[in-house]
């Protein structure tokens, strides 16, 4: 029994070993091959930090510009809206000053126009009067001239 254990324990202990051995040959083997991807990524990561530093010259270029060029546009703008606003105070200004003159001024043209357009209307009903009364004389005469036409057509007829 004990020689059986011993053969068991000899069998197991060399399975463990044969394991050991290629667990430690996998791991060599995989060492190897993450030192080999550490090399190729460190290339790759050495390229994308240049070409980084680049774009972010680049960039930081264009940026300053882009900063630049928006600056001068709001200072321009902050010049143009003070500017307007100057404008609009004095405007304000003589608007506040000159109330009570275009009050009366809207005063003036509101009664003066009521009589002009009193007077429109007089001039208006009075040419419709005249045009009216031309109207009756010329009918007047028409139906006279009609009389006198018919007159003589009946004096005419008597006479045959």
């Amino acid at each position: 029994i004990a020689q059986q254990l011993e053969r068991r324990r000899k069998d197991a202990m060399e399975t463990l070993t044969r394991k050991e051995e290629s667990v430690r040959a996998c791991v060599e083997t995989a060492k190897e091959e993450d030192a080999k991807a550490r090399k190729v990524l460190a290339g790759k990561v050495d390229v994308l930090k240049r070409a980084m530093a680049d774009q972010s010259s680049t960039y930081s270029g264009q940026l300053l510009d882009m900063f630049t060029d928006i600056s001068e546009l709001r200072n321009d703008f902050e010049r143009f809206k003070t500017r307007c606003e100057d404008d609009m105070r004095a405007l304000r200004k003589d608007v506040d000053s000159n109330r009570v003159k275009a009050e009366a001024l809207f005063s003036e043209v509101t009664e003066e126009r009521g009589d002009a357009v009193g007077a429109y209307m007089e001039h208006v009903t009075r040419a419709l009067e005249d045009e009216e009364k031309q109207w009756q004389i010329d009918v007047d005469k028409a139906t006279r001239r009609l009389r006198a036409e018919f007159d003589d057509y009946k004096f005419v007829v008597n006479e045959k």
